[in-house]
């Protein structure tokens, strides 16, 4: 029922050396496909040349904070 001592082996195998930073590749190449993905399906209006491509009237446009607001704010 139980093994008797023996001699295991003195290193790891190269699939054993190569299997986290194989892991860690896969995972940042998942990674960057998804966050492509995820860009590719967003259809949000970011600025005014997206509509103005579309050939649409503008009804009105939200101006961007200046800097000077900002930094009043904090």
């Amino acid at each position: 029922l139980i093994d008797g001592p023996g001699i295991g082996q003195a290193g790891r195998s190269l699939t054993d050396k190569l299997d986290l930073p194989l892991r860690l590749f896969l995972a940042l190449v998942v990674g960057v496909a998804l966050t492509f993905l995820w860009d590719y399906l967003d259809d949000t209006v970011r600025d005014r040349a997206e509509i103005e491509a579309l050939d649409v009237p503008i009804l009105g446009e939200i101006p961007r904070p200046s800097r000077s607001w900002l930094r009043r704010r904090q």
